[in-house]
């Protein structure tokens, strides 16, 4: 996933000692006091350490996008376990805090032949009256949610039975997640 992705609904907030020219350009969007201290509590977490991942889905059946997301989260967060466990120049800590909030996993859902299905391989996703995108963190919460009605609007009954599917799936993968860093 590319900068520009990760941080497409983000607005301009640069870090310290940075101004919006070094930065990606961000949709200048606005945003809560909270979600603006809560990007301010990472920046501070991270120091002086910039962290960029970059994901390339290299074999697939659809679902590029969220094998990159919920990827990206293993590799963001092993990265953040490297820092933990190294010294800074000086005697001082590489981490200011923990720039970890929540982990996030994503997942495909739609609905085929009239019927919510989780993680759409490509002939499903071709297939697919309906095809959504939904990011969660490690307890379920929102991130994003992205879905379009390809042929036939659906009703709310359809979207619940989704967004259910979607939550577990994204469940999995976070237990899934934790397994594998645990690994480390």
């Amino acid at each position: 996933m590319s900068i520009q992705d990760a941080t497409r609904d983000l607005p301009i907030i640069s870090a310290p000692g940075q101004d919006a020219c070094t930065q990606p350009a961000l949709i200048d969007d606005p945003i809560t006091e909270e979600a603006a201290a809560g990007l301010a509590q990472v920046f501070k977490a991270l120091g002086d350490n910039t962290i960029i991942v970059d994901c390339d889905v290299l074999q697939a059946d659809g679902g590029t996008r969220t094998a990159a997301i919920t990827g990206g989260y293993v590799a963001l967060a092993d990265a953040i376990s490297w820092l933990r466990g190294r010294e800074g120049g000086r005697g001082g800590a590489r981490l200011k805090g923990d720039p970890l909030v929540s982990s996030v996993a994503a997942v495909s859902v739609g609905i085929v032949d009239g019927q919510p299905r989780l993680d759409l391989c490509y002939e499903e996703d071709v297939a697919a009256e309906t095809d959504m995108n939904v990011v969660c963190t490690g307890d379920g919460s929102f991130v994003e949610i992205q879905g379009t009605a390809e042929r036939e609007p659906f009703g709310r009954e359809l979207l619940d039975e989704m967004l259910r599917l979607a939550v577990a799936g994204c469940g999995e993968l976070t237990e899934i997640q934790r397994r594998a860093l645990s690994k480390k």
